[in-house]
């Protein structure tokens, strides 16, 4: 099996080395960070323009060393999202794109980003909290989400590693996480 080349392979390089090339190459598009969303702006071009465009990514130090670094990595599409508004459907669209993408990037550079569909859980530690999540959880079934309530007991029993009570939690099956 011969690995396809990686087509951002020469895209991201330090600012001082970049520097120079920015001074002998002219770059269509110049992307300035080299964390998840510089990274993945860089790709997407790269692979829309179908190598048309000569696309360029300035970092000040590591490839996603700085914000990215200290992501959660959270997909949490229904945890995040307060109401049915125009970001869910985005955040659900994005959601559904990282089973493809897990495999893209495995086969394409042999990057594993861990893809894990193994849900989220928002707790409520306060009566008004509780209010909020169940809220949530009424319209997200609503909406044919899949979400559900969990009592105070399940959350003990699934999460046994919090020290703090809860009075219960939403959990949303289908968000998930990255490395």
């Amino acid at each position: 099996n011969a690995r396809k080349p990686n087509p951002l392979s020469s895209l991201i390089l330090p600012t001082n080395i970049m520097n120079e090339a920015i001074s002998k190459r002219k770059f269509d598009v110049l992307i300035v960070g080299a964390g998840v969303i510089g990274c993945a702006i860089a790709y997407y071009l790269s692979k829309l323009s179908q190598g048309k465009l000569a696309i360029g990514v300035i970092e000040q130090k590591a490839v996603a060393e700085e914000s990215s670094a200290g992501a959660a990595g959270m997909l949490a599409a229904q945890i995040e999202c307060d109401a049915q508004v125009p970001f869910l459907e985005l955040a659900l669209t994005s959601r559904g794109m990282f089973p493809g993408l897990a495999q893209e990037l495995k086969d394409l550079c042999g990057v594993d980003i861990e893809l894990e569909n193994s849900g989220i859980a928002s707790l409520a530690f306060d009566e008004i909290e509780e209010k909020k999540l169940r809220g949530r959880l009424e319209w997200q079934n609503q909406c044919g989400l899949k979400s559900q309530w969990m009592d105070a007991k399940q959350v003990a029993q699934e999460f046994p590693f919090f020290k703090a009570r809860s009075l219960g939690g939403l959990w949303a099956g289908e968000d998930g996480q990255v490395s």
